[in-house]
């Protein structure tokens, strides 16, 4: 009978001691990285992803202006330094198709065909809007451009959280892994009286310079 309540004893105050220590472990502080450690990781990974001349994403795309939300989904094929873009839906009123090249860009509606020097100036004159498209090449990939002096602020894994540039704000959500790169999954882009929401899906064809 002795031995009995011995092991009993003994068996509850090691099943005790375990769950002190999984609690106690439970309470640890987790490990972050540095902000040297993210800002190592950060420019290393600005530099491949830098590279890259080639991709092609799908997505949804909403912008809040005026008090209005129109939205649309988007279909984005990046070559080198030409570009084309779809939006289909609200946003393009049904169908918004611009090809752009360095110094010529054309956007075909259903109604018409619209010719300008930038996508910036086509926005600017024919939409009411803004669209960054110079910094937005850096921006869609997690880096800051440039061109431009820029604040940046990391995630605990060491991607973008945020940048502050040309007079923009950029918020960044999740990320996902394509062929061994993180590319962003989420993003909101703040101007002045404007918001570009961005969700960015099926990254495809990633290149970092044509035909490798």
């Amino acid at each position: 009978m002795k031995n009995k309540l011995w092991q009993g004893i003994l068996h509850i105050t090691y099943a005790c001691t375990i769950s002190i220590f999984i609690t106690a472990c439970s309470t640890l502080p987790q490990t972050t990285l540095s902000e040297s450690t993210k800002a190592d990781y950060y420019n290393a990974r600005a530099t491949a992803v830098g590279k890259l001349q080639e991709w092609d994403v799908e997505g949804k795309i909403a912008v809040y202006i005026d008090n209005k939300n129109n939205h649309g989904n988007l279909t984005w094929r990046q070559r080198s330094n030409t570009f084309d873009l779809l939006i289909t839906g609200p946003l393009g009123q049904g169908y918004l198709h611009i090809e752009g090249r360095p110094g010529a860009v054309l956007a075909t509606t259903a109604e018409e065909q619209i010719q300008a020097t930038s996508i910036e100036e086509l926005f600017a004159n024919h939409f009411e809007w803004t669209f960054p498209m110079r910094e937005l090449l850096y921006w869609v990939r997690g880096i800051a451009s440039p061109a431009s002096t820029a604040k940046l602020a990391y995630s605990d894994t060491g991607d973008l959280s945020s940048i502050e540039q040309a007079g923009w704000q950029i918020e960044y959500g999740p990320y996902t892994q394509v062929k061994g790169l993180s590319m962003p999954n989420k993003m909101t882009i703040k101007g002045k009286a404007i918001k570009l929401k961005l969700v960015l899906k099926n990254w495809a064809n990633l290149q970092p310079v044509p035909g490798q």
